[in-house]
């Protein structure tokens, strides 16, 4: 629903404007408005004072939310435009004029883009009677811009990347990026963009580490979300968050297969194979150790060995034992280092034909 702010004024001085303009901009503070910021001028305090004195408060207050960025107004009635503003500061084609006659049509014979025409209207959900006015200013665009943060995807331990949508009715935006932290209410921008192209709807995305230039920490929750400025205002998504992976997270889970070749009656070849799959981390070096048995259990031969994990994917250990023609089965450890025994999988029982 579009919306402005409208406020009334009891400033009789330049100070008394400052200190009001200042006011609506704290309570507007956050927020995106459609239709412009309106200050009401018909007090008796007003009424006393010179044409030039209610053009030097009006100037005062519409350049400062001016400046800030939003559009400004002037609300009053008619006796008060045709009699006390009248000041050729009144005249400024960048404020908005808004006049009040409760009537069947708008006698005002001055220039004007809303027309308040009763105070008795009614609207469906709100018990009471309500002003009822007609815009006849340019069209106000509810949603500009409308920006969505949609996904974090590739996440690894210490990166990931942030994707969002933005679409725009009117003009294009001049910047967007994204805003990201540790916590909703701590996040700064980290990345951002002049657009330079006329796709619409358009694709965001950013490597948070290649593009923004940031290091994340492993097992971490973070916060981001994207935004677009259009005519000086900021638009922004919904806030979304994801968790960089844990580096110290186990194998998920390790495939055995023994084979037997035997040479002649007195050789018997032992080969073990073990594959580890679904690796958690690109940088694990991890410590593979292996017990042969015998059928009874006892431990013929232990063998241990360094597996460097380079990459996500598949890694193959094989051992191969001559001479042993009494090994029955052989038990896999994996542990992350020799000073750390800490099994990142649990044992493995491998039987041999």
């Amino acid at each position: 629903m579009p919306f402005g702010v409208y406020i009334y004024s009891y400033a009789d001085t330049t100070d008394k404007a400052v200190s009001e303009a200042q006011h609506v901009l704290r309570l507007i503070q956050g927020y995106n408005l459609s239709f412009p910021i309106y200050l009401d001028m018909e007090d008796k305090v007003q009424a006393v004072l010179s044409d030039s004195e209610r053009g030097n408060i009006a100037s005062v207050f519409c350049n400062i939310i001016q400046n800030e960025g939003y559009k400004v107004g002037i609300y009053a009635n008619k006796n008060w435009w045709t009699n006390y503003l009248t000041d050729s500061a009144f005249n400024n084609s960048l404020w908005y004029k808004w006049v009040a006659q409760y009537n069947s049509s708008c006698t005002y014979s001055g220039n004007y883009t809303m027309w308040q025409y009763t105070s008795s209207g009614y609207v469906n959900g709100i018990n009471t009677n309500v002003d009822m006015n007609y815009w006849y200013g340019e069209y106000i665009d509810v949603n500009p811009v409308t920006v969505n943060t949609t996904v974090a995807d590739s996440i690894t331990e210490s990166n990931a990347t942030v994707r969002g949508t933005v679409a725009y009715s009117g003009q294009k935006p001049s910047e967007v990026g994204i805003y990201f932290g540790t916590s909703e209410n701590g996040m700064s921008k980290v990345a951002n963009d002049v657009i330079n192209h006329n796709k619409n709807p358009f694709d965001m995305w950013y490597d948070l580490k290649d593009e923004a230039g940031l290091y994340l920490d492993s097992n971490t929750k973070y916060y981001w979300q994207c935004y677009a400025i259009v005519n000086g205002k900021e638009y922004k998504g919904e806030i979304k968050s994801f968790t960089t992976l844990n580096s110290s997270k186990p194998i998920k889970s390790i495939v055995c297969n023994s084979t037997v070749v035997k040479s002649t009656k007195k050789d018997v070849s032992y080969m073990l194979e073990v594959a580890i799959t679904n690796l958690s981390a690109e940088d694990i070096k991890g410590i593979v150790i292996i017990v042969y048995r015998d059928k009874n259990g006892n431990i013929i031969k232990i063998h241990n060995g360094d597996i460097d994990i380079a990459c996500n994917s598949k890694l193959t250990h094989s051992d191969s034992i001559n001479g042993y023609t009494t090994i029955s089965r052989a038990d896999v450890y994996v542990f992350e280092s020799l000073n750390n025994l800490v099994p990142i999988s649990n044992n493995l029982e491998c039987n041999f034909n």
